[in-house]
């Protein structure tokens, strides 16, 4: 039978049997071109294609795959790319196979893992195996601000979450040993280092990093939100440690992590550092406190008394305060206006990278009078030569008798250095109580200086009516830039609506090539600058430098009312403007801040004023002194009547008249 079935079979085959053609063929052997174009192009055979995703290689990685399907030898695929692979091999219908990484092929620093690896080829090509792959490397990111971030390393965007308005700029450390190269928006950054000061606009922004470990690298985005509302919840009430009645904490400085509270009429004997606070022996003497933010954490790091300690000397009046917000080091000038029966003196202050802080030098005027005040007003910049102080005296008499006023500009060319006098600086016009050096701010090259009590009728910048004294009490703003080794005045400013008893400059804060003026006895009603309806409301203007100096803005609180005065102390950083009002509309005297921003519309009021915990209580003067950090804003009250001390008192407790406090925003 075997033998048979041979024959009948080579029978067959000798007679041309053969199966059917395909469709695309004729039976002549010809080929259908249009239909080869209509197949699909895995149908352009009996076999089908095996394939997938892959999800998570950073750039620069590869990962070897391999198909086994008996009885073909492995197939292998070599994937560089995020997104879709298959291999070369085809497999005809009804062939089982299993994908796998190659032993061996795993990428750099990644372990990735084959989901659905097993099947079986239906009619058509797989396109379900999915390679997950997942990086193995170690990286953390915190912030100098309030912001937190379980950083991902798999996650190409991810979120650190919300500030407050407050918050205008943010460091970043970015932790990652492994790493050969880090970058933040561009610039080269170190494991383990702060980066340079990225700015926090209103609204949404993003920073990007980008990792490079070895021969692999990934750019991710991190998205933080800047609130733009106003910024009236979670105030922070604080007191000094030896609060008593009248010392009047109120005077705020700060940078970053730091806060400095002054409070000038404190009435201990200390002299020095952290000496025995509660040494009462020496009324109005005065003292500062020094303040460090942890998280949302404010702790008292030093308590601050001159060397040289005195009755009724004033000292913490005014405050300047820059710090490195890398290394900690900081420097701290404190004016002391009574110091000397009201010669006045100026207390500097340094802190190491390690905390500690000592008293590096007495400044004083060199040819200094009784009743000069010098120390009334300081400010301190950090420059290319070292570090520039200006200090205000402005009941001083030289030249023009009459507290007419002056700023004396003195340099440290070294950290460790001394500082000496480099300017004495008068008025174009100084006259008989103007006040000029009531109040100084001063960037590298830039200094700005008020005379509240100026009375020329000029308005806007660089007004020829200096010697018109047609607005008693108007104020005036004069700038002062630094060139080629001298001071020089290159401004005289003036509010765009000129009006007696205004008092422009009573406020006052620059920003690089921008400053607020604040004006607490102006009049309008807010609807024009010359509706002159609201008796001291007060407004602030902004000024811009742009070749020139011109108004860029004049600000009204979006709850306007008599005796507001508003404008009695300003600050601007970024684009915030914050501005003090010792009346707040609620209780007589209680005083307000309020918040300017600056969007795409230009600048705008927050809805609300920002005010105490303990509104109702009378005579505060909240808004009587105020600060933007950069992480926080701090307001001074310097007669609120809290007996509490540190951060745990309550402030209805009016145990200590006048004792003062500060409320600071984080």
């Amino acid at each position: 039978m075997r033998r048979l079935l041979t024959c009948v079979l080579v029978v067959a085959l000798a007679h041309g049997c053969k199966f059917p053609p395909p469709p695309d063929v004729s039976e002549d052997g010809s080929v259908d071109a249009q239909a080869v174009d209509a197949q699909p192009i895995s149908d352009a055979g009996p076999d089908y294609l095996v394939g997938g995703t892959v999800t998570g290689l950073w750039s620069g990685a590869s990962v070897a795959l391999q198909l086994l399907s008996i009885p073909d030898a492995p197939s292998t695929v070599t994937v560089a790319t995020n997104g879709e692979f298959h291999f070369e091999r085809r497999l005809p219908a009804g062939r089982a196979f299993t994908v796998s990484v190659v032993p061996g092929g795993q990428p750099f620093k990644h372990t990735c893992t084959v989901v659905n690896p097993n099947g079986t080829i239906q009619s058509e090509d797989v396109v379900d195996v999915t390679l997950q792959c997942v990086a193995e490397v170690s990286i953390a990111v915190t912030f100098s601000a309030p912001l937190a971030l379980d950083f991902n390393p798999n996650a190409s965007t991810q979120s650190a979450g919300e500030v407050s308005a407050g918050v205008q700029q943010t460091r970043v450390t970015v932790t990652a040993p492994d790493a050969t190269a880090l970058s933040l928006n561009g610039h080269a950054l170190s494991s383990g280092s702060p980066s340079p000061v990225v700015p926090l606009e209103v609204g949404d922004n993003g920073i990007n990093l980008n990792v490079v470990i070895g021969p692999i690298s990934k750019t991710f985005e991190i998205a933080v939100t800047r609130d733009g509302a106003a910024v009236t919840q979670g105030i922070v009430y604080g007191k000094s440690s030896n609060s008593g009645a009248g010392d009047n904490v109120s005077i705020v400085a700060g940078d970053h992590m730091f806060l400095v509270v002054g409070a000038p009429g404190e009435d201990s004997a200390a002299t020095g550092v952290n000496q025995n606070e509660n040494s009462e022996g020496s009324q109005g003497s005065g003292a500062a406190y020094v303040f460090r933010r942890a998280g949302a954490t404010w702790t008292q790091e030093a308590y601050l008394k001159p060397s040289v300690n005195g009755p009724n000397a004033r000292f913490g009046a005014s405050l300047a305060f820059r710090a490195d917000d890398v290394s900690g080091a900081a420097v701290l000038a404190v004016g002391a206006p009574g110091a000397s029966n009201s010669a006045g003196a100026v207390y500097v202050f340094t802190r190491t990278s390690a905390g500690v802080w000592s008293e590096a030098q007495i400044v004083v005027a060199p040819s200094g009078t009784q009743g000069d005040e010098f120390g009334a007003s300081v400010a301190l910049a950090q420059s290319g030569v070292g570090m520039v102080l200006a200090v205000g005296s402005p009941n001083n008499d030289t030249s023009v008798a009459g507290d007419s006023g002056a700023v004396h500009v003195f340099r440290r060319a070294t950290p460790n250095g001394f500082w000496v006098l480099e300017k004495f600086l008068k008025a174009s016009n100084a006259e008989a109580g103007d006040h000029f050096g009531a109040r100084v701010s001063i960037t590298a090259n830039r200094l700005v200086v008020s005379a509240p009590d100026e009375d020329s009728a000029g308005t806007g910048v660089g007004s020829n009516q200096q010697s018109n004294n047609g607005a008693p009490g108007s104020g005036a703003v004069y700038v002062f830039d630094y060139a080629a080794g001298d001071w020089r005045q290159t401004a005289y400013v003036k509010a765009s609506n000129t009006g007696a008893g205004d008092r422009f400059g009573a406020g006052l804060s620059l920003s690089t090539d921008e400053m607020a003026v604040g004006a607490p006895g102006e009049d309008s009603d807010g609807t024009g600058q010359t509706n002159e309806g609201r008796t001291d409301s007060g407004a602030v203007y902004v000024f811009a430098f742009g070749g020139a100096w011109s108004q860029a803005a004049y600000l009204k609180p979006s709850v306007n009312y008599d005796g507001a005065m508003m404008g009695f102390d300003v600050a601007i950083r970024g684009d915030l403007v914050i501005a003090g009002a010792t009346e707040d509309g609620v209780a007589y005297g209680n005083g307000a801040a309020f918040l300017f921003r600056r969007g795409v519309a230009g600048w705008t009021s927050t809805a609300k004023p920002v005010r105490a915990p303990n509104e109702d209580d009378l005579n505060d003067g909240f808004g009587s002194s105020v600060c933007l950090t950069g992480q926080s804003i701090a307001v001074g009250a310097p007669r609120e009547d809290g007996d509490g001390r540190g951060f745990s008192g309550v402030p209805s407790n009016n145990g200590a008249g006048d004792s003062g406090a500060f409320y600071v925003l984080n």
